[in-house]
């Protein structure tokens, strides 16, 4: 989603849009920012990947509408780490999984929301080397699904799990998902390796096509292409 204008907003600051558009604002946090989003009467609270230390009362004054939550690490700890022997690897992979679902529970049980969604994750790796990190049956990075299952079994959040290409509806009595046709039967643990291969196929086209037509890109490009989040 390209954006035609970038505002860089300090902590605390709101941005108003005009005629009626939603107003964000980035309540301060020393590690991340998150964005309170107030469309209407609707309150939208996208933690990201913040660590909850705001004033827990405050925010549960706000009455947030929908929690957006990462629910999954996007690191590379300890994947590239070579001191590690696969064992010792694995036992931190199961670590940092627990440890991505307990922080969106928790954070969805500190703000008491009408609805909680898992969010931002697990990332995707397209080079072919790092694949069986975000697909494999030890990956550290947990799904939605298994966010949203915990947020069930432990409190009685509502909790909506996004495909992608998803839209979420809010109205006045609820809110419904409108989904997207092309992943309408996507399932995040059957899928991801189709998902991943799939749009690694088309990332490696558009390289391929701007290195032919700038050879001194091809190298940066590269890279980049090698993962998505």
């Amino acid at each position: 989603m390209p954006a035609r204008r970038l505002r860089h907003l300090r902590d605390r600051a709101r941005l108003r849009r005009a005629r009626g558009n939603p107003v964000a604002q980035l309540p301060p946090h020393w590690f991340d920012s998150c964005a309170l989003i107030e469309a209407g009467d609707k309150k939208i609270l996208n933690l990201n990947d913040c660590n909850l230390a705001l004033p827990l009362e405050r925010i549960r004054s706000w009455n947030v509408d929908v929690f957006l939550g990462q629910a999954s690490p996007a690191i590379w700890y300890p994947l590239t780490y070579t001191n590690y022997t696969v064992e010792q690897k694995r036992k931190l992979y199961g670590a940092r999984r627990e440890s991505a679902v307990e922080s969106f529970v928790g954070g969805a049980k500190a703000v008491q929301p009408k609805l909680a969604i898992p969010f931002a994750g697990p990332p995707c790796f397209f080079d072919p080397e790092l694949a069986d990190y975000f697909t494999g049956a030890d990956s550290m990075f947990p799904t939605p699904p298994i966010a949203a299952r915990r947020l069930a079994e432990e409190t009685g959040i509502p909790t909506e799990v996004l495909k992608p290409g998803d839209r979420l509806i809010l109205e006045d009595k609820g809110h419904y998902v409108e989904r997207e046709p092309a992943y309408a039967d996507f399932d995040y643990e059957r899928d991801r390796r189709v998902y991943v291969e799939k749009h690694r196929a088309e990332k490696e086209a558009v390289v391929r096509s701007r290195s032919r037509r700038d050879p001194a890109s091809a190298r940066g490009l590269a890279s980049i292409a090698c993962m998505s989040t």
